[in-house]
């Protein structure tokens, strides 16, 4: 019975340490394959899509800006010669009664 449960022990030994080494190794070799945070952090700045689409979005709010810039400036005005013409027919209608 001492040699059976010898020989059961040195087979799971030799069982677990063949798991261990193998498992190692695949780490070892798997892990030549992953990449870092910083590669990916590289990859999404150079590569993804979003980049071109943000200077799009970018220049599209520039142009938006400067429109409602332009815009106001219009408003402005029309505001200043509505406030003119109304000055006007205040006249107009105090002189005329």
């Amino acid at each position: 019975m001492t040699d059976k449960k010898d020989s059961i022990w040195k087979t799971l030994s030799v069982t677990s340490i063949s798991c261990v080494v193998l498992m190692t190794g695949f780490w070892l070799v798997e892990v030549q394959g992953y990449v870092d945070q910083e590669q990916v952090s590289n990859m999404i700045q150079r590569e993804s899509p979003y980049t071109v689409d943000r200077e799009l979005v970018r220049a599209t709010l520039n142009d938006v800006r400067i429109n409602i810039k332009n815009n106001t400036e219009v408003l402005n005005r029309l505001n200043i010669e509505i406030a003119r013409f109304r000055t006007q027919i205040d006249e107009m209608n105090y002189n005329g009664n």
